[in-house]
């Protein structure tokens, strides 16, 4: 279970830190699965189907962009020579 600690009374930036930790660590979105009850099979693997997919769009996103601005670096690198 993550920890924060409460700096110069700034409740509003515990808060933050420890919902980021529990982002990270996934311990809410368990939480809220168990909370849900019992899924079945198809019903489970089609809803990690979809969150799969998104999570591989967006890693194409991010990986995407950031090759084109290498792409684009080393373009105008090389034309300068």
């Amino acid at each position: 279970m993550p920890a924060v600690f409460v700096r110069n009374n700034n409740i509003d930036g515990a808060i933050k830190n420890l919902r980021t930790q529990l982002a990270k660590d996934g311990t809410l979105s368990k939480a809220k699965d168990r909370a849900e009850g019992y899924k079945k099979t198809g019903v489970r693997n089609r809803l990690e189907k979809e969150i799969n997919t998104r999570n591989s769009r967006k890693n194409s996103r991010n990986n995407n962009s950031s090759r084109n601005r290498n792409n684009f670096r080393k373009s105008t690198t090389n034309s300068a020579k």
